[in-house]
């Protein structure tokens, strides 16, 4: 049982185990939803840079300008605070964008079962049902505070850890270890099984 500081509602979570597999009750929360989000364009920088290359390729005028004409330093440091502001406005919407991202899309604000077992991740909640099998997710990866199971493409699913236990997080990642197809990349575990 969690009490939601932010909101004063209380969440009960549960996580079970069991021999087909780990089982685990919660709702998603903004702070999931933005965590899933930014541990995606860390796994793809690439989507990142081409969100910024106005601004980056802007800093590498303004650095080839200063390097051929240092004379002129004022203007590039007014370039260069051009491509930071350009930059911290980019992020400003893109947080906002997911914010009202997550606010909009309904099965995120209900609570959410998942099992996770030798058949692959299965996610239901009050209005969805989805099942995602080994073979279709190409890539499974655990950060700081989620597992997310992604899909070829750009969609991914994911489960928050903020109520597990040690020994559910190293069950998850035995499921994982042994029954994933692509690209696995988990944090180690801690405690030995």
């Amino acid at each position: 049982m969690v009490i939601d500081s932010k909101h004063g509602e209380l969440k009960l979570e549960i996580f079970s185990t069991t021999l087909c597999g780990m089982t685990a009750d919660f709702q998603y929360t903004e702070a999931d939803f933005v965590s899933a989000q930014i541990a995606w364009l860390m796994k793809h920088p690439f989507v990142l840079i081409r969100g910024f290359w106005y601004p980056i390729a802007l800093l590498v005028v303004v650095a080839i300008a200063v390097f051929n004409h240092p004379e002129h330093w004022r203007n590039a440091v007014i370039g260069a605070l051009i491509a930071i502001g350009l930059v911290a406005l980019s992020l400003i919407i893109t947080r906002w964008r997911w914010r009202r991202q997550f606010c909009k899309t309904p099965w995120m604000q209900n609570r959410v079962s998942a099992i996770i077992d030798g058949k692959g991740v299965k996610l239901t909640g009050q209005s969805f049902e989805a099942t995602d099998h080994w073979s279709g997710i190409s890539e499974a990866c655990e950060s700081s505070g989620l597992f997310m199971f992604v899909r070829p493409g750009k969609s991914f699913v994911f489960i928050p850890k903020r109520a597990m236990t040690q020994l559910q997080l190293n069950e998850i990642r035995a499921t994982i270890v042994s029954n994933a197809r692509g690209k696995i990349k988990l944090a180690a575990s801690t405690t030995p099984v």
